[in-house]
Parts: C-alpha cells; structure tokens; sequence
C-alpha cells in the first residue's frame, strides 16, 4: 500500500483515530497469484511445494485471509511502533522496515510513477 505525505501521520488521519497497517502475506501458493509465471516455477509450487508442506510451515489463502481480517477488524493489534505485519511460516510477525521502505522521497517517487501507469492505461 501507498499512502502519500505520511498518511498514518497526518492530523486528520490521527484525530479520526485511522491507524495504517502495511501486510505482507508473504509466500502463499494456493492463491493463483503466479498462474502466468514461467514454467520451472509453475513446476516448483505445483509438484515440489506439496511435498515441502508435509514438513514446513507454508502459509494458506485460509490462513492470509484470516490474517488480513484480523488485522483489518483490530482482533489483532501491533506492538507499539511497529506498523508493518509479515505472515512467516504461518506465524503474524512485526519486523521493522527497511531503510528503503522509510524513504519518503522513494514513496513519493513510488506514488507518482503508479499515477503515471494508472493514467497511460485509463485508470
């Protein structure tokens, strides 16, 4: 998600009470996310990852989803200072952000390039 300008600190958003969640669902197959990709990862999440699920933690859309709404309905909170949600190994995790990730300037850029697309394609 891209919230222009520090949404999550913007007067009218924190007097409103709005609190900015970023989710990361991480690697969840099962989700159709990568039906278009290249055949060797069609063959790695179609024949290997069924294997590697009777051994590891994967994540399911089930389980992102429910995630998702926890998050979305505030069943589940995060710790204070933390705003970013990575669902690892089916486990909800808070890690900090990387340095890319705080830059302003490259949200900013981030936000104007998607602009850009959205209106060559008539969005």
């Amino acid at each position: 998600m891209l919230f222009r300008s520090g949404f999550e600190a913007q007067p009218d958003t924190k007097a409103r009470g709005i609190q900015t969640i970023y989710y990361n669902p991480s690697f969840t197959p099962g989700t159709q996310i990568g039906r278009d990709a290249a055949l060797p990862m069609k063959i790695l999440v179609n024949v290997i990852v069924p294997v590697v699920k009777l051994f590891a933690p994967i994540n399911t859309p089930e389980l992102a989803g429910q995630a998702l709404a926890d998050l979305a309905s505030g069943r589940v909170a995060p710790p204070a200072g933390h705003h970013y949600a990575s669902l690892v190994k089916k486990k909800l995790t808070w890690p900090s952000i990387s340095a890319l990730a705080a830059d302003n300037g490259a949200r900013d850029a981030a936000w104007t390039d998607s602009e850009k697309l959205l209106a060559s394609v008539g969005g």
